[in-house]
């Protein structure tokens, strides 16, 4: 890896707005790292992320590895999860049982609860930035957009379809606006990614449907105030174990490592 002699051989695995992501081996252990390489303004956002992956342990998170600057790039490598995204993952299942549903919503509820707590707004919640590790479990990734809670950011962020409607005007990030993206990432997998309005014909338990219609009002003063009121309301509904994700997914090999 250019500027690192650490690091041997790199497999591009995908390509972003930014920048791009490497697989990469590191030269003494062998072991397999990911690595985020971007210049120009991708430089600021990669900056940010290795700051957060950096203060932030939770299982929900890569693990920072370490950082640099060569040529006028920025580089990251952190922890590499073999998994595929959860948008590939509903793409290829469709509709995703609900007791399935509530725990990846549990996981990602409680990444987001430390966040919250530490003064974070992620900001860019979408089932593209969620990835689904071997095991079944959930990674978090691409934390460049985070901001800090009600301070205002220099660039707006989100992506139409997930991200709360005030946080497209300018204004201090809330943790409502994550809360919002979690019910909507939730009726992603209900419907099967199908369209927005089909949900109102979405055939799941009243329970769950009034925790998604909650985090996904409007008006950002009637949702769920925080995520730890809704954590309850979801460990006290889900299962636990990831079973149907093993069991459908891993065992018949449809996602790549």
């Amino acid at each position: 890896m250019k500027g690192n002699a650490k690091y041997g051989q790199a497999l591009l695995l995908g390509k972003g707005g930014f920048g791009s992501v490497y697989r990469v081996e590191e030269t003494a252990t062998g072991k397999l790292f990911a690595c985020k390489v971007a210049d120009g303004v991708g430089r600021k956002y990669l900056r940010k992320e290795a700051l957060i992956l950096r203060e932030f342990k939770h299982p929900l998170f890569p693990f920072f590895k370490e950082a640099w600057e060569k040529d006028d790039k920025m580089f990251l490598c952190m922890e590499y999860v073999p998994g595929g995204t959860l948008e590939a993952f509903v793409q290829r299942r469709g509709k995703i049982p609900e007791a399935t549903v509530t725990i990846i919503a549990a996981e990602l509820a409680e990444g987001l609860a430390l966040l919250h707590k530490r003064g974070y707004v992620y900001r860019d919640l979408k089932p593209a930035n969620v990835l689904i590790r071997q095991d079944g479990r959930v990674k978090l990734l691409d934390f460049g957009c985070i901001c800090r809670a009600e301070e205002v950011c220099d660039s707006l962020a989100g992506t139409p379809g997930f991200s709360a409607p005030e946080q497209f005007e300018k204004g201090c990030p809330r943790a409502v606006m994550d809360i919002y993206a979690l019910g909507k990432i939730m009726q992603y997998m209900l419907l099967g990614g199908g369209e927005e309005g089909g949900f109102e014909k979405c055939k799941c338990k009243r329970r769950i449907r009034k925790m998604v219609d909650y985090c996904t009002k409007m008006e950002s003063n009637t949702r769920l105030p925080s995520v730890e009121v809704l954590l309850p309301m979801l460990h006290g509904i889900k299962i636990q174990s990831n079973y149907w994700i093993m069991r459908d997914i891993w065992k018949r090999g449809e996602m790549n490592s």
